[in-house]
C-alpha cells in the first residue's frame, strides 16, 4: 500500500472514530439532559401536590385552634357553674358535651408519602428539603402522639363516668342524671379540669405545627417561582 493511499486511510479512521465518539457523545448529552429535564418536571409537580395538601393542614390547624379555644370556654361555663345556685336548663347539656370534646387533627400525608417513595432527594433545595422532612417527620409526629396520648387516656378516664351520671350523651347534648349532685362531683370537676390541661398542651402543638406548616408552604412557593 503506497504511504499516501495508507496515510488517508488513517486519516478516515481516526475521522470515523472521533464522528462515533460525538455521536454518543452528544447522545448521551441528550439522554441526561432529557433525564435531569424529567426530574425537574417531577420536582415540581410533587411540590404543588405537597403545596396543596399543607394548604389544607394549615386551615384544619387553624379550625383546630379555634376548636380548643371553643372547648375552653365550655369547660370554664360549666366549671362557673358547679360554683353558682343556678337551676338545671336544657341549654346546659349541649355547653357540657362541648366541654367533652377533643379536637383532632390529622396531616394529610399524601403528598410526603408520595415523595418518600420518589426519594426525598428528588428536592434539589437542601434546605427546603430539610424543613419538608422536620416539619412532617418531627413536628407533625409530636402532635399527633399527644394527642393519641391524651386521646386515649381521655376515653379511659372519662368513659365511666358519662355512662354512670348521664342519661342521655352524644357529641352533641349531655344530659345528667342529677345536676345538682353532678355540680358536687369532684371527679366532675376534675375530669374537666384535665380536659381544659389537655386543651391548652394541645393548643401549644398546633400552633407550633401551624407555624412551621405556613413556613414550609411559604418557601415551596418561593423556590416554585425560581424553577
Amino acid at each position: 500500500m503506497k504511504p499516501a493511499k495508507k496515510l488517508t486511510n488513517i486519516r478516515l479512521a481516526i475521522t470515523e472514530l472521533f464522528m462515533i465518539t460525538l455521536g454518543v457523545s452528544i447522545a448521551l448529552f441528550f439522554q441526561f439532559w432529557y433525564e435531569e429535564a424529567k426530574e425537574h418536571e417531577l420536582e415540581e409537580k410533587i411540590l404543588k401536590e405537597l403545596l396543596t395538601t399543607l394548604n389544607d393542614d394549615i386551615n384544619r390547624l387553624e379550625n383546630t385552634i379555634k376548636s380548643d379555644m371553643e372547648i375552653l370556654k365550655a369547660i370554664d361555663s360549666v366549671l362557673t357553674l358547679t360554683t353558682k345556685d343556678a337551676p338545671y336548663h336544657p341549654s346546659i347539656d349541649t355547653v357540657i358535651a362541648s366541654a367533652f370534646q377533643a379536637s383532632p387533627f390529622h396531616a394529610n400525608v399524601s403528598g410526603y408519602e408520595t415523595l418518600k417513595n420518589l426519594g426525598l432527594n428528588l428536592i434539589r433545595n437542601d434546605t427546603l428539603r430539610i424543613s419538608i422532612t422536620n416539619l412532617y417527620e418531627r413536628i407533625y409526629s409530636i402532635k399527633k402522639y399527644m394527642f393519641t396520648y391524651a386521646d386515649d387516656f381521655w376515653i379511659e378516664a372519662s368513659a365511666s363516668f358519662i355512662i354512670q351520671n348521664f342519661e342521655q350523651y352524644s357529641f352533641i347534648t349531655m344530659k345528667p342524671n342529677d345536676f345538682e349532685t353532678l355540680k358536687k362531683s369532684k371527679e366532675f370537676k376534675a375530669l374537666l379540669q384535665t380536659n381544659s390541661s389537655f386543651r391548652l398542651t394541645d393548643q401549644v402543638h398546633s400552633k407550633r405545627a401551624l407555624q412551621d406548616a405556613r413556613k414550609v408552604a411559604a418557601s415551596i412557593e418561593a423556590y416554585l417561582d425560581t424553577l
